[in-house]
């Protein structure tokens, strides 16, 4: 198989399963999916021109979620107490 088409996965129950790309380009796609997509694509552009032009900035922007992420964490296992 070639690997540009088709990859492989883990599926419900566990079981190694192969998704077929080339299915993908056989469909009708709704118009709001395709924009959807669209979407996607231009924030992924965006993140990649983020994370080569302002490395540090945003490294400080994942250390401060995570130092946040953590603060919530602690508050919701206290209260479980």
């Amino acid at each position: 198989m070639d690997r540009m088409k088709t990859r492989s996965y883990i599926g419900p129950g566990g079981k190694m399963r192969n998704f077929d790309y080339m299915k993908l380009s056989k469909k009708m796609w709704d118009t709001e999916i395709v924009s959807y997509i669209a979407k996607i694509h231009e924030c992924k552009g965006r993140q990649d021109l983020f994370v080569r032009q302002k490395p540090v900035e945003l490294e400080r922007l994942i250390e401060t979620a995570k130092v946040q992420s953590i603060r919530i964490r602690l508050k919701v296992s206290l209260r479980q107490v």
